[in-house]
């Protein structure tokens, strides 16, 4: 009986450490059926069965080293789970551990850029356009994507995520029909669905540089997360733009910012313009705009801070312009760079942080527009 008891008792132990770290103990897999709160309960009442099972042994003992072996015996099961639990709790506080002092390190932001302390007159291109093509689904052609340099010294390409479904014109999408989010299924399948995907200046294609895959594993990506990174074909180093560095620490309410986005001059000229704003309460990361702009198909958009950093991109309306019917809005809904973080952390892990070198800067030279630049700077909605 006291084996037994030894027996239940460990079960229960190890239930309740696999528990812990997020697993089901498939031993006890109907303990976890009855959702996270009722199975630790089952799982405590589990043990408490084994103490009363050890306790209640009043086997007569027949001769003494018999029962000590018994004895013995009833508290092997008991030891083999502790060591167990033991060694569970102490790979968490490793992996905690490990974990903090990763995400520090993510959160430790970079120089300045030279060129934020500068007139904006002079600042080099951040903002591309984007086609892609695919295999199986109707082509994009919708939003926009700037250039980062990831902390591993990577250069990637960031965009919204809704802009691979209906709102980039991407049928079958790659996002959940209905309200939205990133599809983890399908997007593992993009690598392969992706016949060309080229981000450019306007009027300047011949200068694209070419998308061939998602940044990291699908599976890393928060399906709530509205933005992707994207692998860069290698072994180019003349960017058509100048890549960001990220901040991965809080935006500040009131904080200022700057939007980047095209216009339009009177001349016919399509030149970049820089809208200023500041982070206000509202769902995920909302802002307002110092002067209301036109800010519709500029999905992807960057939003950086007063030292160059992207601290996140544009990615839809506020309830504050529902009701505007005009072209302009006085705010805009985005998503923080912190966001990427689960997809950052595995990269660092595997590949280390990059060192921060000299990046090439693109000068910004206005550009003649045509009707097919046209379309592509106002066909998505934000």
């Amino acid at each position: 009986m006291k084996i037994l008891g030894g027996w239940i008792i460990a079960y229960g132990i190890l239930a309740l450490a696999f528990g812990v770290v997020g697993l089901q103990f498939r031993l006890l897999f109907l303990l976890d059926e009855f959702g996270p709160h009722m199975a630790y309960v089952l799982k405590f009442a589990f043990i408490a069965l084994g103490i009363w099972v050890w306790r209640r042994d009043q086997s007569p003992a027949v001769e003494r080293d018999v029962t000590e072996e018994e004895s013995s015996r009833a508290w092997l099961p008991v030891i083999v789970a502790g060591t167990l639990v033991v060694g569970i709790t102490g790979f968490i506080m490793v992996s905690a551990v490990k974990n903090s002092r990763l995400e520090s390190q993510l959160k430790q932001p970079p120089p300045a850029a030279a060129w934020a302390k500068t007139p904006v007159s002079l600042w080099p291109t951040f903002v591309l356009l984007q086609k892609a093509r695919f295999e199986h689904h109707t082509a994009m052609e919708a939003g926009c994507a700037c250039l980062v340099r990831l902390p591993t010294g990577e250069i990637a390409a960031l965009t919204a995520g809704h802009l691979l479904g209906r709102d980039g014109g991407v049928s079958p999408g790659f996002v959940h029909d209905g309200l939205g989010g990133l599809d983890k299924h399908k997007l593992a399948t993009l690598d392969t669905e992706i016949a060309s995907w080229n981000l450019f200046r306007p009027n300047a294609e011949d200068e694209s540089v070419k998308v061939v895959g998602l940044y990291g594993e699908a599976g890393q990506w928060d399906e709530h997360c509205d933005q992707v990174l994207l692998r860069l074909a290698p072994g180019k180093t003349d960017y058509p733009a100048t890549p960001l560095d990220l901040r991965l620490t809080p935006v500040s309410m009131k904080e200022h910012l700057r939007v980047i986005t095209y216009t339009m001059d009177n001349d016919g000229n399509v030149r970049e313009a820089i809208h200023d704003a500041h982070r206000v309460l509202g769902p995920n990361f909302t802002c307002v705009l110092e002067t209301p702009a036109e800010l519709n198909g500029f999905s992807g958009a960057p939003v950086l801070d007063n030292d160059g950093l992207l601290v996140g991109i544009v990615t839809g309306k506020t309830m504050m312009d529902m009701s505007i019917s005009t072209g302009k809005v006085v705010a805009f809904a985005g998503h923080l760079a912190s966001e990427l973080l689960p997809v950052l952390k595995p990269a660092v892990a595997s590949k280390g942080m990059g060192t921060l070198t000299p990046l090439k800067v693109v000068a910004k030279i206005p550009v003649k527009t045509d009707d097919d630049n046209r379309r592509g700077l106002v066909k998505a909605s934000i």
